[in-house]
């Protein structure tokens, strides 16, 4: 079972600078009343930034394939002892997607996982030609900063079948290690 990066979740302070910022690195942006939206492919909303003064990431979402998948993720959450909570339609209409549930992994960072992610059609970016390459494994990877990096790894590995693929361990000017766990 395969598992890919869905959609971003953004709280923004300044959702007009964010815009201009949006169309300027060459997304399509769509604004309602619930927030600003970025399409970079030919899925509806990779990119959703509501209201708010945290500015910074508030969720992370997954994409699996399939329904029978879906349940499958969340069973295997829920028999880890895993508080899952079930996403609404209003929700799920914000991110545009079928449905989801969300959960915290032990740094409290909101992840997600969705089903049905909705098409918007033939995708044109105004300022890159060709587009962005998506495809099949979505739309890339996220990087967060935790408290206990090690943990998160543990659990996305764990509990929802991420798989290690390299650790960087870098010394910063400051004398600092800064490590990375790629998935």
């Amino acid at each position: 079972m395969a598992i890919k990066t869905g959609y971003f979740g953004l709280e923004v302070s300044d959702l007009d600078a964010w815009e201009t910022f949006g169309r300027d690195f060459g997304f399509v942006c769509e604004r309602d009343t619930t927030g600003l939206f970025f399409r970079m492919d030919e899925k509806l909303r990779r990119v959703q930034c509501v209201q708010g003064p945290a500015d910074d990431i508030a969720w992370v979402g997954w994409e699996v394939d399939s329904l029978d998948e879906y349940r499958a993720r969340k069973a295997t959450l829920r028999a880890g002892n895993v508080d899952v909570r079930e996403g609404d339609a209003q929700g799920a209409a914000l991110r545009g997607v079928e449905e989801y549930f969300h959960f915290l992994d032990p740094n409290g960072v909101r992840f997600e996982i969705a089903h049905g992610l909705h098409d918007g059609g033939t995708f044109e970016s105004p300022h890159i030609l060709g587009g962005f390459e998506t495809g099949a494994m979505g739309i890339g990877h996220v990087a967060i900063m935790t408290g206990d990096y090690a943990a998160s790894e543990k659990f996305l590995c764990t509990m929802i079948g991420a798989r290690l693929s390299d650790h960087v361990h870098q010394q910063l000017p400051d004398g600092s290690v800064l490590s990375v766990a790629f998935m």
